[in-house]
C-alpha cells in the first residue's frame, strides 16, 4: 500500500478518490495551484474534506500525484512514438502533435506557476523526473544521429539544451505577451526550432 508524505498509508483508490483527482486536475489546469483551495476541490468533486485528508495530507501532495500521473502518461506515449516503425521525421511530427495537445490542457497561469514558482516538493519531483527524461531523450537523439537521421554536425546535447532554454522562456512575461495562447506559442517555437529563420524549404537551396 502506498504511503503519504506524513508516512500514513493511503487507502486503495475508490470512486470518490477518482472524483477528487479529476476535480483537482481540472482546477489546477485552469487556475494553478496557489489559487485553488482544498474546499474548492472538495466542492467540485462532491466529497467531504474528511475524504480528502483520507487520501492526501494537503493539496501539494495531490498536485504531486497528478503531475506524476501526467508525466508518466507522457513518457509512455513518448516511448510508443519512438519505438514505432516510422522514419525519425515522422516520429518528430507525432511528438510535436503530442506536445501541442498537452499544451492545450493548461492555461498560461497554471503553466507559468508550475515552471516559475512551484512548491519545493513539486520542484524536487520535477527535477528528478527531468533528469531521467533528459537521459532518455539524449539516448534517443544520439541513436538517431548515429543512424544518420539527425545532422551529424550538431551535438544532441546542444539540441536538448536549446529545447530546455525554450521552456525557460515561458517564465518571461514579455515573451508570453507575443502570443495569444500556449498552443500558439508551442507551434511557433517548434517551427522555429526545426526551420530557423530560413523557412521550410531552406534545405532545397543548397549550401553556400
Amino acid at each position: 500500500m502506498r504511503k503519504r508524505s506524513d508516512n500514513k498509508e493511503i487507502p486503495a483508490p475508490t470512486r470518490k478518490f477518482t472524483q477528487l483527482v479529476a476535480a483537482a486536475e481540472s482546477l489546477f489546469q485552469r487556475h494553478g495551484l496557489q489559487r485553488v483551495s482544498v474546499e474548492e476541490i472538495c466542492r467540485q468533486a462532491g466529497v467531504s474534506k474528511m475524504t480528502f485528508y483520507k487520501y492526501f495530507a494537503n493539496k501539494v501532495e495531490l498536485a504531486k500525484h497528478i503531475i506524476d500521473n501526467v508525466m508518466s502518461q507522457a513518457e509512455e506515449r513518448y516511448r510508443e512514438i519512438m519505438e514505432c516503425d516510422a522514419p525519425f521525421p515522422e516520429k518528430m511530427k507525432k511528438l510535436i502533435i503530442m506536445k501541442m495537445e498537452k499544451a492545450e490542457e493548461f492555461s498560461f497561469e497554471s503553466m507559468g506557476e508550475l515552471l516559475c514558482n512551484p512548491s519545493p516538493e513539486i520542484a524536487r519531483m520535477i527535477q528528478k523526473r527531468g533528469k531521467s527524461n533528459f537521459k532518455m531523450l539524449l539516448d534517443d537523439f544520439s541513436r538517431a544521429q548515429a543512424n544518420g537521421e539527425i545532422n551529424q554536425k550538431i551535438r544532441p546535447e546542444l539540441v536538448l539544451f536549446i529545447l530546455k532554454q525554450m521552456t525557460d522562456w515561458i517564465s518571461d512575461s514579455a515573451f508570453l505577451d507575443m502570443f495569444d495562447s500556449l498552443p500558439d506559442l508551442t507551434a511557433e517555437m517548434v517551427h522555429f526550432f526545426f526551420y530557423g529563420i530560413m523557412g521550410d524549404d531552406s534545405s532545397k537551396r543548397g549550401e553556400s
